[in-house]
């Protein structure tokens, strides 16, 4: 069956792998006076390592607003709800003055232009809330080319199939029509109930993780034309 849509990830894909999720926590820390072990704790959980890399996988490599919250409600008396209002105006806040530390993959309008002369749809899925994926999309200018765009607190994350169905649905597509390109296990893993699971390597994933897991390794999204040209007869 022929690729007919495409949906990316967006951090690590679309979007480089910056520093932004990491120093907008420090920063959270500094503002609401987080003690130095419980910082240590909330790193280790979240997935940032001694070096201040991110691990594959973790919570802020892949994870929603609400696994971070999850996390940091352990250590700080404020109701959850509020709790999370509060990290996730913090990160709008963040990225709003921070905006040079939101950078693509690639030239990003070239790629969907292609896709769109292929006559192919794109999406766009993301553990993020919707308002800072929007705002990362704003950014780079590339919002009006994304016809269907699923955050984390507006469908059950990846690897659920909630997102990939809503998009088929909305243009009339067999799930067996879509390809998946991410650099994270739960992309590959949702790729694998799509028809096509797109690792790249631009992003947080290791080549020696994608590979036992993708049907295709990429350097970055947009070298995906190739692969979906052959999976267009």
């Amino acid at each position: 069956m022929k690729i007919r849509g495409v949906i990316f990830d967006k951090d690590g894909t679309l979007i480089e792998f910056s520093d932004l999720w990491r120093s907008g926590l420090e920063e959270f820390f500094e503002k609401n006076f987080i003690q130095d072990d419980l910082k240590r704790e909330i790193r280790r959980k979240v997935g940032i390592k001694s070096d201040c890399t991110i691990e594959e996988n973790s919570i802020l490599a892949s994870g929603t607003m609400d696994d971070l919250v999850s996390v940091i409600s352990q250590y700080v008396s404020l109701d959850k709800g509020k709790l999370y209002k509060k990290i996730s105006d913090h990160y709008l806040s963040y990225m709003k003055r921070h905006p040079d530390m939101i950078k693509e993959t690639c030239d990003l309008r070239i790629l969907f232009e292609k896709l769109k002369e292929l006559g192919i749809k794109i999406g766009v899925i993301t553990a993020d809330d919707y308002v800072q994926a929007k705002l990362c999309l704003e950014i780079l200018g590339i919002e009006n080319h994304i016809g269907f765009l699923a955050t984390g607190d507006r469908y059950l994350n990846k690897p659920n199939t909630q997102s990939l169905d809503a998009f088929c649905e909305k243009f009339s597509l067999n799930r067996r029509e879509v390809a998946i390109v991410g650099d994270s296990e739960i992309d590959m893993l949702l790729g694998k109930k799509a028809g096509l699971a797109i690792g790249v390597l631009s992003g947080v994933g290791t080549k020696d993780m994608l590979t036992k897991s993708a049907d295709i390794l990429v350097k970055s999204p947009c070298e995906v034309i190739s692969s979906i040209n052959s999976n267009l007869m």
